[in-house]
């Protein structure tokens, strides 16, 4: 499978901010558009990074400053993976158990398309198991039956 048919299966587009917006703003952003993870990008629209919940938890100073008036762009995921549309989804997979990335945003052309979680990683592996695994048992049924 690629990353493209998992891309056709969500929404379309890409929840974006930009660098400057602060936690407290992507964290609104993120509960409207119910996702967990914001890409970031220039003016440009090129990819800066992620910001997920998990940096924003890691950057949490819970005896400091406002930690909710930071800017992404002080805690977003720089080092992140991407994909592209032709990948496959076990490379993609690969990538993102190496790297630790719970999000890779895909890219054309160097501007984000679409993300893919590592829960679309694994419902898109279970989809294909359970087809392989009923291909599999209608061979063996058709095998017996003509034993």
């Amino acid at each position: 499978m690629l990353i493209s048919q998992i891309l056709q299966a969500k929404r379309p587009g890409v929840v974006v901010v930009s660098p400057e917006t602060s936690i407290r703003s992507a964290i609104a952003e993120m509960v409207r558009q119910h996702v967990g993870a914001l890409v970031v990008i220039n003016e440009d629209e090129r990819l800066l990074g992620v910001v997920s919940e998990r940096e924003i938890i890691r950057n949490l100073d819970l005896e400091g400053s406002d930690e909710m008036a930071t800017v992404v762009g002080d805690v977003m995921r720089t080092d992140v993976p991407v994909a592209r549309q032709e990948d496959t989804v076990v490379s993609v997979m690969e990538v993102m158990t190496a790297t630790h990335a719970r999000h890779v945003p895909v890219v054309a052309y160097g501007r984000p398309i679409g993300i893919v979680s590592l829960g679309d990683i694994v419902k898109s592996r279970l989809n294909e198991t359970t087809q392989e695994n009923t291909i599999l048992k209608d061979i063996a049924r058709v095998h017996w039956l003509s034993g």
